[in-house]
């Protein structure tokens, strides 16, 4: 059974930098760095209908010295999915 089919809430991450098959390497459009693929479950996508099975999202922290890059700020909203996803 595929990790998306699981019926469990859960969340699983590749970071996209071109090691191997599963990993292609995937860059932000405005940061530059590798993105990470953010599967989810199907337990957590019934909980949660608007989660996809999966989305890329940056989560580069330090991009202009303590500031985030723009694209970052979209993994606050998954995140925030996520966790609430997670509690009910």
């Amino acid at each position: 059974m595929a990790f998306v089919d699981n019926l469990e809430r859960g969340a699983m991450l590749i970071m996209l930098n071109g090691e191997g098959k599963s990993a292609p390497r995937v860059l932000c459009g405005k940061c530059g760095r590798p993105l990470l693929r953010v599967f989810t479950t199907a337990g957590a996508r019934r909980v949660d209908p608007t989660l996809l099975e999966y989305r890329d999202v940056c989560i580069t922290a330090r991009w202009l010295g303590p500031i985030p890059c723009p694209k970052a700020l979209d993994a606050k909203g998954l995140i925030d999915q996520l966790m609430e996803a997670s509690r009910r």
